[in-house]
């Protein structure tokens, strides 16, 4: 075909073009509601091709690093990855029958275990949390006087932390490092479900380490981990947690992190099965299989996430000029939890309204399996001194709790007029239900209904059978707004409903209190 047909069959598509067909599928809407918000900033649906430098330093190979728990160390250690990352899973015996001397372990808790590790042992480690500590001040003495410090921005998102905060920690670390001498840093960076946004946070962290260097006048050594967030993950639900690890490992793998890990799926669940299996294979099959490596740059050209990459690293820069002002990152901690509190806040609000959707845990729930979730402990609950710093900050630990408590419980769904008028919204209350561990029947028996029908309906047969329910003892929920009946709902009893963007997890919870 000649290039001049090529045009004639498939013409350049122009803006003006391109927003007429969104207008017409946005039916009135304003194009600003599809601008999101990623990594606290917001961004368009569309952009143009730009001639941005940036890009990213591609490894030829990513070495994977295992993430074993002690009953399953000794045979996944068999064939020694190239380091090994323990948690406070781990006590001072299980260390000394499963490592070598000279391994290379990457601690997961408190400088302590680095400390005796190094010390009793002789092993060589890096410790990765003291979090929401400076560089320097999360690393032990023997590390700082060599000149190398860890920077676990990993533990900022763990906590709360968007995208901007967490390079900024990094940022106003190794600042902090830099003036204490260091000269090598081992970041760890956070990778999420959202795969755009990791791979342009990597990218940003690129030039966010420039600007470092040129403003320092110094330069130094950076190893850059990746490693997959279990902030996302759901205990009850586990397996779709390996959907969400895939995409955080895929990320990776494109954005070009030194080395990386996958975390186990069941990682949130008191018995494992096979998680680290799957997540030590996942990133072989992906690298390997998948061939996501061949491809040198895989995302280049991408306008959409050369603005993500330039919007972050902005955003990062002027949060650690601001933490700068304050005295550097040790002396604005307090002003940083201030940040993540009001993180956590928002995401669990938008949990909780199902704003954002959490599959398993706040909608589409499969099959629900209350499991027991895995005691983490804090280094001064722990015998040996070992011990998580602290619990992810998982916006679905209402929806969990709720689920945990409402196992067994029966709710009632009772129809208003024909199936067909109202099957969407008997839909939705049945997801909702499960969702929240009930178990939904299609009768009225249970001591609370939910009542499901169509907006003209309700003033009829609707508010009649709310009444009847009512007399008869039941508590009745309503699927919908009340709009203007919600005076004749509440004459006859009603005064729960749920709807898109009501807090049907505050909803729920009530109700669980008046079941029987």
């Amino acid at each position: 075909m000649t290039a001049q047909k090529l045009d004639d069959n498939f013409p350049t598509p122009d803006r003006s073009t391109w927003e007429s067909l969104v207008a017409k599928t946005l039916a009135g809407k304003d194009l600003a509601s599809l601008d999101h918000e990623i990594g606290g900033q917001r961004f368009s649906p569309i952009y143009a091709p730009t001639a941005s430098t940036l890009r990213p330093r591609m490894a030829g190979t990513t070495a994977l690093v295992a993430v074993p728990r002690p009953a399953e160390a000794i045979s996944l250690l068999s064939q020694r990855y190239d380091r090994v990352h323990i948690s406070a899973d781990w006590t001072q015996a299980q260390c000394r029958a499963t490592f070598r001397a000279q391994d290379v372990v990457h601690v997961d808790t408190h400088p302590k275990t680095g400390a005796f590790l190094d010390d009793a042992i002789g092993w060589i480690s890096t410790v990765f949390h003291d979090p929401f500590l400076t560089g320097v001040s999360s690393v032990d003495e023997h590390h700082t006087l060599l000149g190398y410090v860890s920077l676990d921005g990993a533990a900022w998102e763990l906590a709360g932390a968007n995208a901007t905060e967490e390079l900024a920690a990094i940022g106003a670390g190794v600042l902090e490092g830099l003036r204490a001498g260091a000269t090598s840093f081992h970041l760890r960076l956070a990778l999420t479900p959202m795969v755009f946004e990791s791979i342009a946070k990597r990218r940003a962290l690129d030039a966010i380490l420039g600007r470092i260097q040129q403003w320092h006048g110094t330069s130094f050594d950076d190893h850059v981990h990746g490693l997959t967030s279990i902030r996302t993950f759901s205990a009850y639900d586990p397996f779709t947690n390996i959907l969400r690890s895939a995409c955080s490992t895929a990320a990776g793998l494109i954005a070009g992190f030194d080395t990386l890990t996958a975390m186990p799926h069941d990682w949130r669940c008191a018995t494992p099965s096979d998680g680290t299996r799957i997540a030590a294979n996942l990133p072989h099959v992906l690298r390997e299989e998948s061939h996501l490596l061949r491809t040198w740059d895989a995302a280049g050209g991408s306008g959409y996430l050369e603005a993500l990459t330039d919007g972050l690293a902005r955003a990062a820069w002027e949060l650690i000029l601001d933490l700068e002002r304050a005295g550097g990152l040790g002396a604005a901690r307090e002003t940083m939890f201030g940040r993540l509190q009001t993180n956590q806040a928002a995401s669990a609000r938008a949990v909780a309204t199902r704003k954002t959707v959490l599959v398993g845990v706040n909608d589409f729930v499969d099959a629900l399996e209350i499991t027991a979730l895995r005691q983490l402990h804090r280094p001064s609950e722990s015998s040996d001194g070992l011990g998580d710093p602290f619990e992810p900050a998982f916006a679905g630990l209402g929806w969990e709790a709720l689920a945990r408590r409402a196992q067994g419980k029966a709710v009632g769904i009772v129809g208003v007029g024909e199936l067909k008028r109202h099957k969407a919204r008997r839909d939705y209350v049945e997801r909702l239900l499960r969702a929240g561990g009930f178990s939904p029947e299609d009768s009225a028996e249970p001591h609370v209904v939910f009542l499901v029908g169509h907006d003209e309906d309700y003033p009829t047969d609707g508010l009649q059978q709310a009444k009847e329910l009512t007399a008869a003892g039941h508590r009745v929920v309503v699927a919908g707004r009340p709009g203007e009946l919600e005076a004749g709902w509440n004459q006859n009893g009603v005064s729960d409903f749920v709807y898109i963007g009501a807090d049907v997890l505050a909803v729920l919870s009530q109700l669980l209190e008046a079941h029987p």
